[in-house]
Order: structure tokens, then C-alpha cells, then sequence
């Protein structure tokens, strides 16, 4: 096992990488975005990076996706991954791993890329077999995921309370430019109504700067950060972010059902 190998080996070694998928051919998207899928991915990784820190060395899941084989179509390509790629991603870095490779392949999107396996979980593809011979390349929604955590930077996590009857995970970073973080990741349906967040955060009135991820449904493929989307040059330009006011250390925002909003103070 990994663990077996950090102890035997860990002076030996500048890093111990594992692969990790969510699932296998049963996942829907339920089942991905259930508040019980990133508790069991981190059980799952949890004695092996108890193995590393013991043996000094970093950990890192070096290939990680939605769903082993290439992924499920209509789970693994659709919006529903955009979210479950920022919840996973985020738990991983707070649990104290280096970071995450997600998984992918340049074929075109939705078809085999490689000895007739599918890469559906792909971040980027091509839509076509001349734009593939062309060496052009689209994103598919789980890439605004990997974009939106990425959005949190660098820093260190601080502790966050979550009290919620529905489906949303709360991470929070101090960066090291000195700013606070929030991601509120909501797992419902889009048709839902939106969610009245109340976030306790303490000191005194100021202005935070909201970001939005959204999608027309979990199971659609529109997808965008503030009503932008990645351009035919690759670059994604996000619309004014919103604006919202912390007052006596509280702030008050709805977040639509089914998005993901990084609060930034």
C-alpha cells in the first residue's frame, strides 16, 4: 500500500502520490454531489497521508476524476462535475495534501481519445476531429471548477461552521495577500430557490466582493463564472463581481441553488 511504502521507503522519496476517483460505472449525480462523497474520499486517503506527514513527506493525488474508465456520460460531463471538482479539491488541500491532478485527455470531447476508451470527464477537448487536427480546444463545465477553486489562492484554511438544511460545503482561506476567501459550494438542483447564507465572520463594516459559478442545470452543460465564459482564445474574463456588505462581523447573501460563490473580504 501506499502507507506500507511512505514507511519503508519515505527516506527514499520526495513525495507520495496515490490515484483517487470518486467512483466507478454506478455514479449519478446524486451520488456525486451527496454530502457523504467527500467524507468518504478523504477516509479514503486518510492513512496514507497520516503515512506521509509521519514520514516528512508531502502527499499528492496525482490522478483523480468523477468516475474511473473515462467517466459517465451525463454525470462526468456535465455541470454537477464542476461542483463536485471544487468540493473535492478544496477538502483535499484543507485534509494537508500538496494538490490534485485532475484527469483528462486532448481527443474530442465525448469521443474515444485513445486505444477506444473515453476521457468524458475531461477538462478540455476539442469539439470536432478537424478543431483536434487543428489543435483547438474547448472547456467543458468541469473546468470552471478547477478555475473557481483555484480562485482561493494561496494561504491557509480557517475553521468554518456549517449549520444548513440543504446541500452546501463552506471552505475558508486566509491568504497570503491578506485577504479572507469563503466558497460556499451549493449542491441542489438550479430550479431550487436560491439559499439565505448568513456568514459570521467577524471585525468591523466592510465590503466583500462576490463571484458566482452557475450552470442551467446539474445535468446541462452551460456553464459560467459571472456570466462569462472561456473565449475561443482560452481565456475567461468573469463579468463585475457582485457586491456585499459585512455589517458588526455579519454577512447576509443568497446564493443561487446549484453554484458555487467565492466571497472575497
Amino acid at each position: 500500500s501506499a502507507a506500507r511504502l511512505a514507511a519503508d521507503e519515505g527516506k527514499r522519496m520526495n513525495m507520495l502520490t496515490v490515484h483517487q476517483y470518486a467512483a466507478g460505472p454506478d455514479i449519478t449525480i446524486v451520488k456525486m454531489l451527496a454530502p457523504g462523497q467527500i467524507t468518504s474520499q478523504l477516509n479514503s486517503v486518510a492513512s496514507n497521508l497520516a503515512a506521509a506527514e509521519k514520514a516528512g513527506l508531502p502527499m499528492r493525488v496525482d490522478e483523480a476524476n468523477s468516475a474511473y474508465s473515462g467517466g459517465i456520460d451525463g454525470v462526468s460531463n456535465v455541470y454537477a462535475s464542476a461542483l463536485w471538482v471544487i468540493d473535492y479539491g478544496l477538502s483535499m488541500a484543507q485534509a494537508g495534501l500538496e494538490g490534485v491532478n485532475i484527469h483528462g485527455g486532448l481527443g474530442v470531447c465525448n469521443d474515444p481519445i485513445w486505444n477506444g476508451k473515453f476521457q468524458r470527464y475531461t477538462p478540455i477537448c476539442a469539439s470536432s476531429t478537424a478543431y483536434e487536427l487543428a489543435q483547438v480546444y474547448q472547456v467543458m463545465p468541469i473546468y470552471y471548477g478547477i478555475w473557481m477553486a483555484h480562485r482561493m489562492g494561496p494561504g491557509r484554511f480557517l475553521p468554518v461552521a456549517v449549520s444548513s438544511g440543504t446541500n452546501i460545503s463552506a471552505y475558508a482561506v486566509k491568504g497570503d495577500d491578506g485577504r479572507t476567501r469563503i466558497a460556499l459550494v451549493q449542491k441542489d438542483a438550479t430550479t431550487n430557490a436560491p439559499v439565505h447564507v448568513t456568514l459570521d465572520v467577524g471585525g468591523g463594516n466592510r465590503a466583500a466582493k462576490v463571484l458566482h459559478m452557475t450552470g442551467d442545470a446539474l445535468d446541462g452543460t452551460t456553464t459560467a463564472v459571472q456570466g462569462s465564459t472561456v473565449d475561443p482564445s482560452g481565456r475567461l474574463s468573469p463579468g463585475k463581481q457582485d457586491t456585499a456588505r459585512v455589517e458588526k462581523g455579519t454577512l447576509e447573501l443568497d446564493v443561487p441553488s446549484g453554484s458555487a460563490t467565492i466571497v472575497t473580504f
